[in-house]
């Protein structure tokens, strides 16, 4: 329904100070906290508080046994708050915290009258949406451009520490300002923006690669083209100077002995030379640049 109740820390501190009311402060987004006198618990906009959760202390505890048997110390409970709950596992109130599998469902009532008590409290500020989308975008385009640049190794690299660096900063916040922000999200945006572009990098590669291969692996040595695949940029337009022994080759008297033969036998004995001529050639790396002329 519409009806709002304190939580039962909020009503036992109020009861614990003699105030009769508690007031209810609204934002632009809806509820923003609630007051007391001397006292303002932020909350989000449906009222409900961040707890900052501690370790369960066992030595807090006192059995309503020992009380009912008048065994407890007087000063142990003299000027305290105290609930009175369960902790039987059978009762079903056992609730599981941030820091514990299992706990008594009575604890986190007085963990949050501690938070209350200690004004130590957790927020996740209207901007905190915000600023997370910021940090999937920032770090997005920092992979972006930095991807194509970088090989896979490098580019896990780049993700972890980007990772580690949204985690860290989420970590700082709340050490420092009781601030959530919930970096999860875009981290886990980051490592799969990274995986993406890696992945269309090296399909990028390889496709360059299959390019030269398809491109010169008829007229270059093997280990030449392998070179040129593995690196494409060294397929520059302008050339390089070098020093290089150019062979011509022809055979004499071609005209007159391909009168000699039909096509099919031309073309056997065409190859019987030009084979072996071109095996020698790519053995020793070197470049074919045409078949051409008659021969």
């Amino acid at each position: 329904g519409q009806n709002m109740y304190p939580t039962l820390a909020l009503e036992l501190y109020r009861v614990a100070t003699r105030q009769s009311t508690m007031a209810i402060d609204y934002g632009p987004g809806g509820i923003s906290g609630v007051k007391l006198k001397g006292l303002n618990v932020p909350t989000d906009r449906n009222g409900q508080i961040w707890m900052k959760f501690g370790k369960h202390d066992r030595s807090l505890y006192i059995s309503a046994l020992d009380v009912l048997n008048g065994t407890v110390e007087p000063q142990k409970l003299a000027g305290k708050l105290a609930f009175l709950g369960t902790s039987a596992v059978g009762l079903l109130d056992i609730k599981a915290t941030p820091l514990d599998a299992a706990i008594p469902g009575v604890e986190v009532h007085a963990q949050l009258l501690q938070n209350i008590l200690d004004k130590n409290y957790l927020a996740r500020p209207p901007w905190s949406l915000g600023a997370e989308l910021v940090a999937v975008v920032l770090f997005g385009l920092l992979m972006i451009i930095m991807v194509p640049f970088l090989g896979a190794l490098w580019t896990l690299v780049l993700a972890i520490a980007t990772v580690a660096i949204l985690l860290f900063l989420s970590w700082w916040v709340y050490d420092s300002y009781g601030l959530l922000l919930d970096m999860v999200f875009p981290a886990i945006s980051i490592f799969i923006v990274s995986v993406v572009l890696t992945y269309l990098n090296y399909m990028r590669e390889e496709r360059q690669r299959r390019e030269v291969r398809g491109a010169f692996s008829r007229y270059m040595s093997p280990d030449l083209v392998a070179q040129l695949a593995e690196d494409p940029s060294r397929l520059t337009l302008g050339g390089e100077m070098r020093e290089m022994s150019v062979l011509f080759a022809d055979i004499r008297g071609f005209t007159t002995i391909s009168e000699q033969f039909d096509a099919e036998g031309l073309t056997k004995f065409i190859n019987r030379y030009l084979t072996p001529m071109t095996n020698v050639i790519l053995e020793r790396k070197g470049t074919i640049d045409k078949y051409m002329g008659d021969c």
